[in-house]
Formats: C-alpha cells, structure tokens, sequence
C-alpha cells in the first residue's frame, strides 16, 4: 500500500506558533492541556503538499526518512512547480517535528512536581558548589526556566522567516549545496536545513514518479551526510 492510499496523516494537531510572544505561550499551554496522558514525541510526521502530488515524511529531528511521489503527479503539479512544492512539503513536515520537540520540552517542564523541581535545584546548587565553589540562586532556576521558552521563540522565528520567505537570503550566505544522483534537484542548506531547493524543468517534465522520489530522497540523504561532516 502507498503513502496515497492511506486516509490517515501522521501529526501533530498544529501549533500556531507565528505570532507575539504572548501568543504563543497562550497557545503552548493550551495545547498541553488539550493533551493526553502518556502522550510521546511522535517518531515520525508525515505532509503532503496541496495538490496531493508529493509527501514527505521525517523523524523526529526533522531528517528525511522517506518521500512519496503520486504516479500521477503530473495531472496536479506542473514540472516548473515540482521543485518548490517539494520544498514546501518539506518544510511543513520538519514545522511539525520542531512543533512537536519544543512542546515535548514544555510538557516535561509543566508536570514536574514541586518536589522534582526542589530536587533539580539541590542537584545543580550541589554542582554548582562542586565546580566553581558558588551556591545557586533562586534566580538561576527562573533562567533555566526561561531558557525553554527562548527555544520555543526561536522555533517560532525560524519558521516565521520560512513563512516570510527569508529561506532564500539564507541559502545564499550558506554557500552549501547538493544534487541528486542525475541532476533533477539542487538543493542549498545551512546545517541541517534544506533553505531551498530547484530543479531542472526538462529532465522533471519526462520522470515518472519513482524516478523523482529516488532523486528526492538521495538528494535529501546527501544534505544529511554533508551536515554529519560539518559537525
């Protein structure tokens, strides 16, 4: 069975994340409550695109795990949108594993109990005390604290700019790109990041589907490896 014969999407109910900051925390915390006990980071999410031509599905990082092309991709999608379409899916897919990481993060703040907090407190003061002979300030913990919400507004910045279309003066200063194995995408990262991706019309135009997505799929394999050197 293909990807475009199952009903279900795997996701997360979405976050709004853009916005004020206010917002934001608003949303956060509704968004757990709304939650179940038990609930875990998925291990994977999956998007597809408007038209229903592509899909791409990443792990919990935001890696690529797998692409999926519609064997009749081009009755949606014209060969000079394929590109740009895939690149949308993609962005959606890796919003939510950013979505659902940070929430995961929040969620394991918000039910800690009283005494787990005085526990982490003593834990920190004590290596605090240990490594530099200082003792932890109430003040600290409210920075740790703190230090949670500044990953949230930073997921929340990364994806306005995505939504602003800031991507692109990003891909220029990263200078860092890849093809795939016969030339039919190029795409451009800073990191792990794909900040754009192009393609060549033509050769697009006459690929079947499971062409694509093995050009799709080792193209974003190599944007993982040259990240992995990188580090």
């Amino acid at each position: 069975m293909s990807y475009f014969d199952r009903n279900t999407d795997l996701q997360l109910p979405s976050l709004d994340f853009l916005g004020n900051s206010d917002k934001l925390e608003a949303e956060v915390r509704r968004k757990v409550q709304s939650l179940p006990d038990g609930w875990r980071t998925p291990q994977r999410q999956m998007s597809r695109d408007a038209s229903g031509a592509i899909i791409v599905i990443v792990d919990s990082k935001g890696v690529v795990l797998d692409v999926g092309i519609n064997p009749r991709w081009s009755d949606r999608l014209s060969p000079d949108g394929f590109a740009q379409a895939l690149y949308q899916t993609y962005i959606a897919a890796t919003g939510k594993a950013y979505e659902a990481a940070a929430l995961t993060e929040f969620i394991k703040e918000q039910r800690k109990t009283d005494v787990d907090r005085a526990r982490e407190q003593r834990d920190r003061a004590a290596i605090l005390d240990q490594q530099y002979g200082v003792t932890s300030r109430p003040e600290e913990y409210d920075a740790w604290l703190r230090s949670i919400w500044d990953d949230l507004y930073a997921i929340d910045e990364k994806l306005h700019q995505l939504e602003r279309g800031d991507a692109d003066a990003s891909a220029a200063n990263a200078e860092k790109r890849v093809s795939s194995p016969n030339g039919y995408l190029t795409m451009i990262y800073e990191g792990r990041t794909v900040s754009s991706i192009t393609g060549d019309i033509e050769r697009i135009r006459g690929a079947d589907s499971e062409h694509l997505r093995s050009e799709a799929v080792a193209a974003f394999r190599a944007v993982d490896r040259g990240a992995q050197d990188d580090y």
